[in-house]
């Protein structure tokens, strides 16, 4: 049985526990009129809906994106193939050219419009290498400035070969080597160097 004295105990804090009762059961906390407006049905649909909206434009944002990565990639490829090309048929036409005028008219050839690509058709080799150039990554501005100085350094060896004369089988051996030398270094394997890396 309990005491007299833990009776009161008791009933002292029941008392306090009814009164903090109707304490919070009157506190209401006054809401503002946007947080009753969210708290709405029609409020959680428009959150909802604005979440959904900004989600969906966030998916599209990324698609295009890496849409647009894709299509630079293929593009950088298929200018590197065709350059790489290109630069190929000039040295075989070299094989065959016995004089300036004949690798005269096989540098002027080369930089003329025969592609191997349907899409370059009208193009020139200048035209794809500042195609090469305006692609946004940096390396292929690069790569397209260093593709034109190599292609200046193969005019200059053109430009020492005597014109008045055929050349020699040693010559032409050693000019031939020169520009492959310069084409296959300096062009071609950077060239497929950033082929392979996409």
């Amino acid at each position: 049985m309990l005491s007299e004295y833990d009776k009161q105990r008791i009933r002292a804090e029941e008392i306090y526990r009814q009164e903090v009762i109707r304490q919070l059961a009157h506190y209401d906390a006054p809401q503002s009129k946007t947080v009753k407006f969210l708290n709405s049905p029609f409020g959680v649909w428009m959150l909802s809906s604005i979440f959904l909206a900004g989600f969906l434009s966030a998916t599209n944002a990324i698609k295009s994106h890496v849409h647009e990565h894709e299509a630079t990639k293929q593009s950088e490829q298929a200018l590197c193939y065709e350059i790489r090309a290109r630069t190929a048929d000039f040295l075989t036409s070299c094989t065959w050219a016995a004089d300036y005028k004949a690798y005269l008219s096989a540098h002027e050839d080369f930089h003329q419009s025969h592609s191997r690509l349907k899409q370059f058709k009208d193009s020139s080799m200048d035209d794809l290498i500042r195609q090469l150039g305006k692609l946004p990554p940096k390396e292929d501005q690069t790569l397209a400035n260093a593709v034109s100085a190599s292609l200046n350094k193969v005019y200059a060896v053109i430009q020492t070969i005597p014109q008045d004369r055929k050349l020699t089988d040693d010559e032409h051996r050693n000019i031939n080597a020169t520009l492959r030398k310069i084409i296959e270094n300096d062009i071609q394997t950077p060239l497929y160097a950033r082929y392979l890396a996409k």
